[in-house]
């Protein structure tokens, strides 16, 4: 029987998310490759969240693109890293059932952003409303998918 991981490799829908997860991310150094993988998943996302909080700063149509490229190399790995990790403790029948849950907290998470964002919309200051968004809303993210 193939391993969720596999499968996910064998995909070739999933060639980005096979790039950023398995060169771009540095090994850790460890003898089983699937402890590797979930120890991978903290830096995926701690770099995901740098390149999105770098957006305050963007100056050009140039560098928008290249953080927009550098975002998207590491978001596309994340999803199938969570789905392995899931499928590391859950068994068949009750990894479906949970990865529909992980995926549909997708439009929780969208609910709420949307409130916050607009509460950070409306603070005045020297930058606009979306610098803001970046430098205040991403480190907090950062910090507590990281902790």
């Amino acid at each position: 029987m193939q391993s969720l991981y596999s499968i996910l490799r064998s995909s070739s829908s999933n060639r980005l998310a096979r790039v950023s997860a398995n060169v771009l991310v540095p090994n850790i150094g460890t003898a089983d490759p699937d402890l590797e993988l979930i120890l991978r998943m903290p830096f995926i996302m701690l770099c995901w969240g740098i390149f999105t909080i770098a957006h305050a700063w963007t100056r050009s149509y140039g560098m928008l693109v290249a953080l927009r490229l550098m975002i998207g190399l590491f978001e596309a790995g994340f999803y199938p890293t969570a789905c392995f990790y899931l499928s590391t403790f859950y068994t068949r029948y009750d990894l479906a059932i949970r990865i529909g849950i992980f995926y549909g907290m997708y439009a929780v998470a969208g609910a709420f952003s949307a409130a916050i964002a607009y509460g950070i919309f409306q603070i005045n200051g020297a930058l606009y409303g979306w610098q803001y968004l970046f430098i205040i809303g991403r480190p907090l993210l950062c910090m507590m998918v990281n902790w």
